[in-house]
């Protein structure tokens, strides 16, 4: 994968995605909705994205006019207007790119080099919170960005076939929703708030920037940790989910249970250095 410079943009961690991308997105696409041409044109852009991955703006232009030039030309700049941002009478507009939900991916060469796009693992979350994507669609999609969230994408129909509707726990966290201050039930013994918090203590020094694979690791972390939630109402430790998946995936298994060992050392060392400090 290209580094953030090449990308043409930055990365936050989860914390950034909540505060800061989320919202933004949000409101340029409330902007963006009085302007129907706009927002439909924004949508369409990213279910190309999401289908058929890494694009040029000719190619997703083809897409609704593959044999009219005149049209698609038209297209092609809107979308590349839209993805690069613009600027109109001394006012900057952000585009896509520069939102942080689009990256550079490299250049196809097919015609005139030009620049190919996929969504950013920013980009990824905001669609499968405002995508409304069906099963199959969120299948294709897994298929398509395998390699950039390899943990859970690359192991969708693994996760799908096994835990089912569990999968469904990557939508609360593209809802900006973290888990980091939830005590989910009376059971003392339950690992879960310790373990989300962890997650988050981990990357706190990489709120504004952070590597691609970094935040990968950061959002499925995230993921398998969220598999232990379960509502105070339950008062019951939800961990069958997390089990199935750890007995049948080897290297998920030295995976979190790497992580696991590297939260209770820090725990436990904090708890250390209070007792030192004490004495």
């Amino acid at each position: 994968m290209l580094s953030s410079d090449e990308q043409g943009t930055h990365y936050g961690n989860l914390q950034y995605y909540k505060n800061n991308i989320l919202p933004n997105s949000l409101e340029l696409l409330k902007k963006t909705k009085t302007q129907t041409k706009n927002f439909e044109r924004i949508r369409e852009i990213f279910k190309v994205l999401i289908l058929r991955g890494s694009s040029t703006t000719w190619e997703m232009a083809k897409i609704p006019f593959p044999n009219d030039v005149s049209r698609l030309r038209t297209r092609e700049k809107e979308y590349r207007r839209l993805i690069i941002g613009r600027n109109d009478r001394g006012k900057h507009y952000f585009g896509l790119l520069e939102l942080g939900l689009i990256v550079k991916d490299g250049l196809n060469y097919s015609r005139a080099p030009a620049n190919k796009y996929r969504l950013s693992l920013h980009g990824i979350l905001f669609c499968i919170n405002m995508m409304n994507l069906n099963d199959d669609e969120l299948s294709v999609f897994a298929d398509n960005y395998s390699h950039v969230l390899p943990k859970i994408f690359g192991k969708w129909k693994f996760l799908r076939e096994n835990i089912g509707a569990k999968t469904n726990k990557i939508k609360i966290l593209a809802k900006g929703v973290l888990l980091d201050g939830t005590k989910t039930s009376d059971d003392q013994n339950s690992p879960f708030f310790d373990l989300m918090s962890y997650v988050h203590t981990k990357y706190h020094r990489n709120y504004e920037k952070i590597d691609e694979d970094v935040l990968a690791e950061q959002i499925s972390y995230w993921f398998y940790t969220s598999l232990l939630y379960s509502p105070i109402s339950d008062k019951k430790l939800n961990i069958n989910s997390l089990i199935t998946i750890l007995k049948l995936d080897k290297n998920i298994f030295q995976w979190y249970t790497n992580f696991y060992r590297e939260a209770k050392t820090y725990y436990e060392s904090r708890l250390l250095s209070i007792i030192t400090i004490s004495l």
